[in-house]
């Protein structure tokens, strides 16, 4: 599989795809050297919203996907679930964060968001069953086709009769039938836009499996070892729903894709170690984004000791998903030492996902009025919030205006209260 790339800027007026991509590379180049002196180990790129995992499965066949240029989406809300693209020309494009595909034949400028299944489309039939995302699009241009993704196996079939592109506007709805299927995305041709999705009859989804991942957690405990499992559709928003579920945990990364589950059906999770498990059994179902997110905690004695995970459908014993967790994996990191530089650079380079991630602000608050870097006020300035990315931000930004100190402190309450998350940034 290859794709052609290209990211998005402002300006794409005045620039060819071509001259765009070079403009690119120097721009990375440079990036490149700025960070090459870098001291500390090697850093993994910060990770705002998980791409969109692009499914191999043996069942739906492999997909011709070379036609399509990728595209970076730029970002505008503060939880990251609005989007924007400028594409420049006729094309066939897809959308890196979302797995979005259009096809265009002029310059099209298209924003869109993640919509909500719960305040966006009212009283939905109980017979239908969610396969996709929902997304609300503004579109200034035009587009020729969409393609929106979804995650059920097909299975090599191509369930015209069955699947439907859902319409929502005004919170009412209407299904479409779509142009064209393929193992990982439905066509509309000539579409019309506000809320799109993808959907199927309850009793036609039975026929159809998911295409599924699986996510893994330590949970912060120092001194225990306690693991969250969760198996979810391959779905972005609702892979993004247990990141932020999960923000004080370190994310272990392992390969995520489990043969296909069935809705519906029952799965046990299973140790030849000697570990706990509840529950130890799901029932698979669709659980919306803003809902939380079903797992099995895994407890273990043993910080040391290596966990192999098994899933198995009810009353069968061949594995679907099979993973070996070793001691390294799961070791809670060690303090680095630390100095003010570090620290300063730290928080510069990580502010974004620090506002995103940082979890309950008590002990940050605690630790800063302990060590004098805020007053009383400020510390009610801060609380004053409703949101925790908005009480996140006034934190970060108070710290940064104080200089090198007030940072360093800030890593130090970090270090102490969220290690792991310091870890994943580093």
């Amino acid at each position: 599989m290859s794709f052609r790339s290209m990211s998005v800027v402002d300006s794409l007026d005045a620039l060819t795809l071509e001259e765009h991509s070079a403009k690119a590379s120097q721009r990375k180049s440079k990036s490149a050297n700025r960070h090459s002196n870098t001291a500390g180990r090697e850093r993994r790129p910060v990770k705002e919203f998980e791409e969109y995992k692009r499914i191999s499965c043996e069942l739906c066949g492999e997909e011709d996907s070379s036609k399509w240029i990728m595209v970076e989406p730029k970002v505008h809300s503060e939880n990251e679930m609005m989007f924007s693209v400028s594409l420049p020309g006729t094309g066939d494009y897809e959308c890196s964060k979302t797995g979005l595909r259009w096809e265009t034949n002029t310059k099209t400028i298209i924003s869109y968001r993640y919509g909500s299944w719960k305040k966006d489309v009212s009283m939905m039939n109980s017979d239908l069953q969610i396969c996709g995302p929902l997304f609300d699009f503004h579109v200034k241009g035009q587009v020729t086709a969409i393609h929106l993704p979804h995650f059920l196996c097909l299975k090599g079939c191509t369930p015209k009769d069955e699947l439907k592109i859902i319409h929502v506007k005004d919170g009412n709805y209407s299904l479409m039938n779509p142009s064209a299927i393929n193992g990982s995305h439905v066509e509309l041709k000539a579409p019309s836009f506000s809320l799109l999705s993808v959907v199927i009859s309850k009793v036609s989804s039975r026929l159809f499996p998911v295409h599924t991942l699986a996510m893994i957690y330590r949970t912060r405990m120092v001194g225990e070892l306690t693991l969250h499992v969760y198996f979810v559709p391959n779905e972005c928003s609702i892979i993004k729903a247990v990141n932020e579920q999960e923000s004080g945990a370190m994310k272990i990364e392992k390969p995520p894709q489990i043969k296909s589950l069935s809705y519906g059906k029952t799965y046990f999770l299973t140790s030849p170690a000697n570990v706990n498990i509840l529950p130890p059994a799901i029932n698979f179902c669709y659980l919306r984004s803003d809902q939380r997110q079903q797992y099995c905690e895994v407890y273990s004695q043993d910080e040391n000791a290596s966990i192999e995970l098994k899933l198995r459908p009810e009353k069968k014993s061949d594995p679907l998903w099979v993973t070996l967790l070793r001691p390294m994996e799961l070791q809670v990191p060690p303090k680095v030492p630390l100095t003010a530089n570090l620290a300063v650079e730290f928080i510069n380079r990580h502010k974004k996902s620090i506002i995103e991630r940082l979890g309950v602000i008590d002990p940050y608050l605690r630790h800063l009025l302990e060590e004098k870097v805020i007053n009383e006020d400020e510390e009610e300035e801060i609380r004053i919030n409703p949101k925790r990315t908005r009480r996140n931000e006034t934190l970060v930004r108070m710290v940064m205006k104080k200089g090198p100190h007030a940072q360093e402190q800030l890593y130090r309450a970090m270090e102490t209260h969220d290690p792991f998350l310091v870890k994943d940034l580093q």
